[in-house]
């Protein structure tokens, strides 16, 4: 970043200073003709500005987007997050970290499966994560194991099931996610 805020102030400098010296003797040298070199040198000289109003934009768009996303319901959010194409893969390894440290941990500190989702869907603090737990629990109540109900849930990553489907057949769940 400081090589390229540099090379920025290098650009600007040569436009400013050195740009209208060189121009005014090549033009005093041909009778007011520019040559076409000089043409290129002003384009490639303005390019930074360029750069930076297109990131001044990218910035603004990002903006808008993240409190575009953050004004819809939890539900919509995670729809939304997963059709884009790279933040969706990270967005769902993200949520999974969460889930299977939040839902390991609880796990490993004697709570019951009901009620660490319990627990996991009244805080606060993460409200993905709650309504991820909100939506396990009632799968759960309908009578689907845990890794059944992740799976159909589709929010994690790939094979996350398969983590859980091993620590409920070993009986060390809370231990499996939190080395997931």
């Amino acid at each position: 970043a400081l090589l390229f805020v540099f090379i920025l102030g290098l650009f600007i400098a040569f436009r400013t200073y050195f740009l209208p010296n060189m121009t005014f003797m090549l033009s005093s040298r041909s009778q007011g003709e520019q040559t076409s070199s000089i043409q290129w040198a002003k384009f490639f000289l303005h390019l930074p500005d360029y750069f930076i109003m297109l990131g001044i934009t990218g910035v603004l768009l990002l903006i808008f987007s993240a409190v575009y996303i953050q004004r819809k319901r939890v539900d919509i959010q995670l729809n939304i997050l997963f059709k884009i194409q790279f933040i969706g893969l990270l967005w769902r390894l993200i949520l999974t970290r969460q889930f299977a440290r939040s839902l390991g941990n609880l796990l490993l500190t004697g709570f019951s499966l009901q009620s660490a989702l319990d627990y996991l869907q009244k805080q606060t603090h993460q409200k993905q994560l709650a309504y991820v737990a909100e939506v396990i629990q009632a799968r759960l109540i309908y009578g689907d194991s845990l890794c059944q109900s992740v799976q159909l849930l589709g929010y994690f990553y790939p094979k996350f099931e398969q983590f859980i489907a091993h620590g409920e057949a070993s009986g060390l769940l809370g231990r499996e996610l939190i080395i997931y």
